[in-house]
């Protein structure tokens, strides 16, 4: 699994029919584990950083779009610095200002992740209501943040990707 050496666990839970998914800072510590890339390599452990939740009562394609749309929070930094400074810290002290911006960034993540495992797929309108007056985009959005998550949550969806590769920002 590619989310541990990020520290982050994903648990699927039994979430009303209106809840997706959540992402939050680890209270509870352990570890994440990820099995060897070959039989008989030793499994790895990572502290437990991150919390994703997805909801297990929706549908395959959605529980990938809740998974994208989270990751998308983690990777622009929405709740703080990944380890190693895999991604930034824009983790904002005006929540209420903010919120508008990370959940455009984290959509937009979502919607090109599942655009390019299906050219056809239709997503909700969540995203409009984050827009603002004439359906304008936050000034504050990322774009360039969007696509790094983005293209990351594609790669790790293909293959295994390295801890070290993971863990430590391109420069």
């Amino acid at each position: 699994m590619n989310l541990a050496p990020l520290g982050i666990r994903l648990t699927l839970v039994d979430h009303g029919a209106s809840a997706c998914g959540r992402t939050y800072r680890s209270r509870s510590g352990g570890f994440v584990d990820r099995p060897g890339s070959r039989p008989g390599d030793r499994q790895e452990k990572y502290p437990t950083l991150f919390e994703i939740e997805v909801n297990r009562n929706l549908p395959p394609l959605d529980r990938y779009a809740t998974l994208a749309h989270e990751l998308g929070h983690l990777f622009c930094g929405h709740l703080g610095p990944g380890p190693e400074d895999a991604w930034p810290d824009r983790l904002s002290h005006r929540p209420a200002e903010d919120h508008a911006r990370n959940e455009v960034e984290a959509e937009s993540i979502a919607y090109m992740v599942l655009k390019r495992l299906d050219p056809t797929v239709r997503m909700g309108d969540y995203i409009t209501g984050h827009l603002g007056p004439g359906r304008q985009v936050p000034e504050t959005v990322a774009l360039n943040l969007t696509f790094k998550a983005a293209g990351l949550i594609i790669d790790m969806g293909k293959r295994r990707i390295s801890a070290s590769r993971l863990r430590k920002p391109k420069k």
